[in-house]
């Protein structure tokens, strides 16, 4: 969350100019600061969470993962010889949700036969984005929009894989 105080006696042109310069100012912070501006003519106080804090992306998501767990706990769940959920992912899968970008929806969250977790984006049959997140960050994902198709393999550590944000981005759009 972040607060601004802006002057009340600067013009509209001149406010549209300061915050111009206050986005730019906070691209190229980030959140794991608090920051203090200042200067002759303006003051501002910008307080954001530290990236530890940070709330989950949504309770929703994290009630869906809970329950996708309790569902999928014992091999078998889904009587076709599945295996569990991987409890190993769950942490994994909470940190991709909160990196996504704010700009994308919520995903709906699955089991897969093997253990790993899926995010899906369903749009209409033909328009459909996974992701399978699998152990050591392994990132599988697939793509149909009508009569394109793409997939490929990408891996998670602490960021998004910038081609998957764009293809996912691009999907979504």
């Amino acid at each position: 969350m972040t607060t601004t105080y802006l002057p009340q006696h600067l013009k509209t042109s001149e406010k549209k100019s300061y915050i111009g310069l206050l986005a730019n100012d906070l691209r190229a912070t980030t959140c794991d600061l608090s920051v203090f501006l200042y200067s002759k003519k303006f003051a501002m106080f910008v307080c954001a969470y530290p990236s530890w804090n940070t709330p989950p992306r949504s309770d929703k998501l994290s009630r869906q993962i809970e329950e996708l767990y309790q569902d999928c706990a014992k091999a078998n769940w889904d009587g076709y010889n599945a295996k569990p959920a991987c409890r190993s992912l769950r942490k994994t899968v909470e940190k991709f949700l909160n990196a996504l970008p704010t700009t994308i929806s919520d995903p709906e969250i699955n089991a897969d036969p093997d253990g790993e977790i899926s995010l899906d984006w369903c749009e209409r049959p033909t328009k459909v984005f996974s992701i399978s997140i699998g152990k050591r960050g392994r990132l599988s994902y697939a793509a149909l929009d009508g009569q394109r198709k793409t997939h490929g393999v990408e891996f998670f550590q602490k960021d998004i894989p910038d081609n998957l944000i764009a293809l996912l981005t691009a999907f979504l759009a």
